[in-house]
């Protein structure tokens, strides 16, 4: 679930590793940006293209980023219905930590 939350709702993949079919066989590459995958990715028996992404650790978010992932994990969670007990209870004590830095 951690794996689709970064994905969906956080900064997603960081980049990107594929197999390349070249002229002389194929070897290993990685890119960080999707835009520079080549289109001469090598295709597995199934049909499928042999790309993964690998997705941004958490360790390496920004606070910016961060802040927007957990705020997209509680809206998400907000318009989901979610109704747990323990759900309320972190959102409040986020609301109040939030209330006491405004007032401090």
């Amino acid at each position: 679930m951690k794996k689709i939350v970064k994905l969906k709702l956080g900064a997603g993949y960081s980049r990107y590793r594929f197999i390349e079919q070249t002229e002389k066989g194929i070897r290993k590459r990685c890119v960080n940006n999707y835009d520079d995958v080549p289109n001469n990715i090598a295709i597995d028996e199934n049909g499928d293209q042999m790309l993964w992404g690998e997705l941004k650790s958490f360790s390496d978010y920004t606070k910016k980023e961060r802040t927007a992932i957990i705020q997209n994990l509680i809206t998400e969670m907000l318009n989901s219905g979610v109704q747990a007990r323990k759900f309320y209870e972190i959102l409040k004590t986020l609301e109040e930590n939030s209330l006491n830095r405004m007032a401090g």
